[in-house]
């Protein structure tokens, strides 16, 4: 006997609770780093330019935000959460829409991969990072975009949707550049009578893809700033590198020892390749099975390739952004290896054993946001005024805390944001003569150096009681 599907809408509805019953205790954590110039920039200064990286999409949404709850953190986070259950959601119509017809699990496959990609834990700097929201927002609209191509719909509405969603993706983060590949992917494994429009699509997403580079340049100045830049720069072999810290990232949580993680990596290939050999013999008579197997681990692969160029460190969370669009189609593959691979009452322990592990992953990395909100909290309370007739002269802000980023960037925003008079503070750069090269910079300085001006030790703050 065939379970019956849930309802879409409830699927929907129950995915988004899920995401915030999980991240309720990170909620209501501070901004962090980027988060307090990139809001103040659009919120307070009312810029809404296209800035060097032209994602203009998730800047209005951040605007908007500001405009109704103002600089209150719980309210654009609760809006990043909430992307997270939307595409879970996603990820579960596109498992219903790839599963071969007939198969009876397809839905049940599907919502696997939906809660486990909720559930998944080295993707947290969409949800906790507000400006992540760039990345959640990309992978929404290219999830949307092969959801719609694998629907029933007509090939013009395909055609018209996909290059839509494409174009908005692409005005959310570079990762939506990817859609023609993954499209490309779907197409080769398609059957022939449906070829015709899964190219057409490439060729859309293609041309959409370079009209966004063209407008960027225009625009910018540049098709990639000098941060974006810096990714191309590298070795080839460097980037063989890049890729086997991405595998290991996408299964393995972050490891400050570095022979540690590496004998963890190879570990993780054996067991990859035994699974693969077991899915190979077990598909041994399922072409579509084995052939979709074989889609989806491609298509992680061209996921990846961000993560690849752009770099994810093994040793903490830090860049683990680039992780949410593979984690999609890698949460569909291990859903359908698992139905695969095992069945009745042992499935359904499997599942249970990854759920578990996925939440105790998860509130590990969330205890890093949590400190490094508190850090942020305690140097905001503790920082000085400065003298009514000089500068208060601040070193020692500490960059992240395990990867979770507390102040890289946005310090005296965050002061202006607390209600704090930021115009005489400055902030000396970090480095071994950093304090003596600006002191005998400041020398010639209209705002000369005087004895008046006073030093605040935002390190110190960490080491005192709390």
């Amino acid at each position: 006997m065939t379970a019956k599907p849930f309802p879409s809408g409830a699927v929907l509805l129950a995915l988004i609770a899920f995401a915030l019953l999980f991240h309720a205790p990170v909620l209501g954590l501070s901004f962090f780093s980027d988060d307090f110039s990139v809001i103040h920039r659009i919120g307070v200064q009312r810029d809404l330019g296209t800035g060097s990286f032209f994602r203009p999409l998730p800047d209005w949404t951040l605007y908007l935000n500001y405009l109704m709850a103002g600089p209150t953190p719980w309210a654009f986070r609760i809006v990043n959460v909430a992307l997270l259950g939307i595409n879970g959601w996603l990820v579960y119509l596109l498992g219903r829409h790839l599963l071969p017809v007939g198969n009876d699990v397809r839905w049940s496959t599907g919502l696997v991969a939906g809660v486990l990609f909720v559930c998944y834990p080295f993707h947290n700097e969409p949800q906790l990072w507000i400006i992540g929201r760039s990345t959640a927002m990309a992978t929404l609209f290219t999830l949307m975009a092969l959801v719609v191509a694998t629907s029933r719909a007509s090939r013009v509405n395909k055609c018209i949707l996909v290059g839509l969603c494409g174009a908005l993706g692409a005005m959310c983060y570079e990762l939506a550049l990817l859609l023609p590949l993954l499209l490309a992917l779907l197409a080769i494994s398609t059957p022939t009578q449906d070829r015709r429009t899964w190219w057409a699509m490439v060729l859309i997403t293609s041309a959409v893809a370079g009209s966004n580079l063209f407008l960027r340049s225009l625009l910018t100045g540049h098709v990639a700033n000098e941060y974006g830049a810096s990714f191309f720069s590298r070795g080839i072999v460097s980037y063989f590198g890049m890729a086997a810290k991405v595998l290991g990232r996408l299964f393995l949580p972050p490891n400050p020892i570095t022979h540690l993680q590496a004998v963890l990596l190879a570990a993780l290939a054996l067991a990859l390749a035994v699974i693969a050999h077991l899915l190979v013999r077990c598909t041994k008579n399922e072409p579509a099975n084995r052939n979709l197997l074989f889609t989806l681990a491609l298509m992680v692969a061209v996921a990846c390739a961000i993560g690849i160029i752009g770099g994810v460190s093994t040793r903490t969370c830090e860049s683990d952004r680039f992780l949410y669009l593979p984690s999609a189609f890698l949460c569909l593959l291990l859903s359908f290896a698992i139905s695969t691979l095992v069945k009745g009452k042992a499935r359904i322990a499997v599942v249970g054993v990854l759920l578990i592990f996925s939440l105790v992953a998860m509130r590990s990395n969330h205890l890093h946001w949590i400190e490094a909100s508190r850090v942020i909290e305690r140097i905001i309370e503790a920082t000085p005024e400065p003298p009514a007739d000089a500068r208060l002269l601040v070193h020692g802000l500490p960059g992240d805390e395990k990867g979770a980023f507390i102040f890289r960037h946005g310090y005296r925003e965050a002061l202006e944001f607390a209600g704090r008079d930021a115009s005489r503070i400055r902030i000396v750069p970090e480095g071994p003569n950093s304090i003596w090269e600006f002191l005998r910079m400041e020398t010639g300085d209209t705002l000369h150096r005087n004895d008046k001006d006073r030093w605040f030790d935002a390190g110190g703050v960490l080491q005192q009681p709390h």
